[in-house]
């Protein structure tokens, strides 16, 4: 089963196995929107199991919580069908990265200790590894849209 291998595999990644498996089921459902309830039932799990997954979602930026037109139920939805996209370009993850580095490196004693050299070296490393996803996905980007106009036109 698809959900199933996907979330053992975000598990696998660091994401807890609830969320892992929430994450593939909202993934597959065709609108890429479940309630709580579905989203219980589908993984056969507690609401309140759904509700701690589906927090954790949102706070890292897959899924965000709506509500459904004229009910109280909230229906929660993937941020878009790029989420990996989400993911990989949080600028802000990256550049808060880079300062702990640097922050680091001057608390070790700067760049001529081996500590504050090592922490300078991971500070260029992530500048280097951010430059490199963000121009990724640029390129992305390009394919993508020759995906879609592939898919449109025959």
């Amino acid at each position: 089963m698809f959900i199933e291998r996907l979330g053992a595999f975000l598990e696998t990644s660091g994401m807890p196995r609830i969320a892992a498996r929430a994450f593939a089921a909202v993934l597959i459902d065709d609108d890429g929107r479940m309630t709580a309830a579905e989203l219980a039932d589908r993984l056969t799990v507690s609401p309140a199991a759904v509700s701690h997954a589906m927090a954790y979602l949102q706070h890292v930026g897959l899924t965000r919580k709506e509500r459904d037109p004229g009910s109280r139920r909230d229906i929660h939805v993937l941020v878009s069908e790029d989420w990996y996209m989400a993911m990989v370009t949080r600028r802000q993850i990256f550049d808060q990265m880079e300062q702990l580095f640097a922050e680091g490196s001057a608390a070790a004693g700067g760049p001529n200790t081996a500590a504050g050299h090592r922490l300078q070296v991971s500070q260029e490393m992530s500048r280097f590894m951010t430059n490199a996803i963000l121009e990724a996905a640029a390129r992305w980007e390009t394919r993508r849209a020759e995906l879609e106009r592939e898919r449109t036109t025959g």
